[in-house]
């Protein structure tokens, strides 16, 4: 081998060390695939989380359900919402009244239904005051087919009748009835139980609808045989007090109340009351006898 090819190749070799050094410098080797392109990489799955739903803002809805006919509160009326992701169901008392949870936005419907009566879908918006019940009047389904009761069957003896009990005939309790400047007040009679004896009122708002009334015990007097007495127990609706009671009342409606006292048992009349309200101050009934 001459000197010359001895240069001549190590010349190639440190030429071709220059390119490879270039080249990785530059991002090394690529390798293709068949069709000439970088071969895909595989990805990793993406994990999603699910974010549970926030749960529904709710409001409390207050009703009073009446009778068109007969203006008295009905009590078992079915009350269910629906269409609504919180539905619910309940029943009226015996003042008429339930309550039932709705959502605070947008609107829903409410099913009223009671034997005897007809049914009465309702819709209930946002904008409900929550404080005050909304009163709603249901109509007597007269469709309903009346029972007949099959006739008396005629004896067929031929000895004389029977002569029939006489019942004594029962005493009609006194009413009494004082208007005011809202409210009609009744007073149905007053009656005993040992020492201890019962005024019962029915009392009816006829000025606007949830009048605001309020009777008190402490502020009420009953004079009979110059004796002053104070009622021990006020009672307005279901609400019971031996000081005072307040109810809003419905427009038409009437609202059964009580005044209790003890009384000895042989006082039979009772000369004066004063009823306390703020209606009537105050309320007077004279000469009421004691059943």
């Amino acid at each position: 081998m001459n000197k010359k090819n001895v240069v001549t190749g190590g010349a190639i070799i440190l030429a071709a060390i220059g390119l490879m050094t270039a080249f990785i410098a530059q991002g090394g080797l690529k390798f293709l695939d068949s069709k000439g392109e970088p071969p895909s990489v595989p990805m990793s799955p993406t994990v999603t989380s699910t974010t549970p739903p926030s749960p529904v803002a709710t409001k409390e809805f207050q009703l009073l359900i009446t009778s068109s006919k007969t203006g008295k509160f009905l009590d078992e009326v079915e009350v269910q919402v629906i269409g609504s992701s919180i539905p619910e169901t309940t029943s009226t008392d015996r003042n008429g009244y339930a309550k039932v949870k709705i959502p605070s936005e947008g609107d829903v419907s409410v099913n009223l239904s009671k034997q005897g009566y007809i049914k009465q879908r309702v819709t209930v918006n946002s904008t409900i005051t929550q404080s005050i019940p909304r009163t709603f009047k249901l109509d007597p389904d007269t469709s309903l087919p009346t029972s007949t009761p099959p006739p008396t069957a005629l004896p067929t003896s031929t000895s004389p009748p029977t002569a029939l009990p006489t019942s004594t005939p029962k005493t009609v309790t006194e009413s009494r009835i004082t208007k005011g400047k809202n409210y009609t007040f009744t007073l149905n009679g007053c009656s005993r139980k040992g020492n201890n004896i019962d005024c019962d009122l029915t009392i009816k708002n006829i000025g606007e609808d949830r009048n605001q009334l309020e009777l008190s015990a402490r502020y009420s007097e009953i004079f009979t045989n110059k004796t002053r007495y104070i009622p021990s127990r006020v009672r307005l609706a279901d609400q019971s007090s031996e000081y005072e009671v307040s109810l809003k009342m419905p427009s038409n409606i009437e609202i059964d109340a009580s005044f209790s006292l003890n009384i000895p048992a042989n006082v039979s009349k009772l000369e004066l009351i004063n009823f306390s309200t703020n209606d009537i101050s105050p309320l007077k009934f004279t000469d009421i006898d004691v059943k």
